[in-house]
């Protein structure tokens, strides 16, 4: 009985860690995403009505978006996206600036 009840509480430990770590996370996600009015960036994954995009900085948003904002997407676009609450109010793509070459050293 005392082994039981042993693997029983380990066993709601491990489950409860592993929630609030989920959780945690996805908070984290959520917070980052709402936070932020305006995105500008690269789309570099799709995945369903989830678009992942990567801005200046390098970091990675995820942003929820209806099928008729992402009409014509891919990877690789760049965009400017109106977040509120990790959900994409307008997509807009934008064009590619290149940056400007470097000046011969002398």
């Amino acid at each position: 009985m005392k082994r039981f009840l042993a693997a029983a509480m380990l066993a709601l430990a491990v489950a409860f860690t592993g929630v609030g770590a989920f959780a945690a996370t996805q908070q984290q996600v959520t917070k980052q995403v709402a936070a932020a009015s305006e995105l500008k960036g690269q789309i570099t994954r799709i995945e369903g009505h989830t678009l992942t995009i990567k801005d200046a900085a390098g970091k990675n948003h995820h942003v929820k978006a209806t099928t008729t904002e992402m009409t014509g997407l891919k990877a690789g676009d760049r965009v400017d996206v109106m977040v509120e609450h990790g959900k994409a109010m307008s997509i807009q793509k934008t064009a590619y600036t290149a940056p400007a070459p470097a000046a011969p050293k002398r």
